[in-house]
């Protein structure tokens, strides 16, 4: 059983804020787990990243398909590390968890915000993402 799953789809994002969290759960014997998104541009960020990781497509699709595939992928990996608490960075890849999270009863979801992405969009996108941030505050 994993006890804390830090999800960030951005590997240069997780390098930078969230893996040094991980290290630091860690070190207190706090079993925890980074999942990010497998970004094929970002191979050698990847690979650096020296915590326990699981590469998890989490980042927001306004594709139906895929995000219901998405969803159920995110399903079974919790099935299976049984968190009791998830921490979902990054609006675009926080929907995903936490949805995932809340339909398979995760104890605790955490939603951190590392800033306000709806600015760089238009369109659907944008909708989506002020929409969240509005629901959420």
């Amino acid at each position: 059983m994993v006890w804390v799953v830090q999800n960030i789809h951005f590997p240069v994002s997780a390098r930078s804020f969230v893996a040094p969290l991980v290290k630091q759960l860690n070190a207190a014997h706090i079993d925890t787990e980074l999942w990010v998104e497998d970004n094929p541009a970002h191979q050698k960020t990847l690979q650096a990243l020296d915590v326990p990781k699981r590469l998890i497509g989490s980042d927001l699709s306004l594709n139906v398909f895929k995000f219901v595939q998405k969803v159920g992928k995110y399903r079974q990996a919790l099935r299976q590390a049984q968190p009791q608490v998830l921490h979902a960075h990054q609006t675009r890849a926080s929907v995903i968890p936490l949805l995932a999270a809340y339909l398979e009863k995760v104890p605790v979801r955490i939603y951190h915000n590392h800033g306000l992405p709806y600015l760089g969009y238009k369109g659907p996108m944008r909708w989506v993402l002020r929409s969240q941030e509005s629901s959420l505050a």
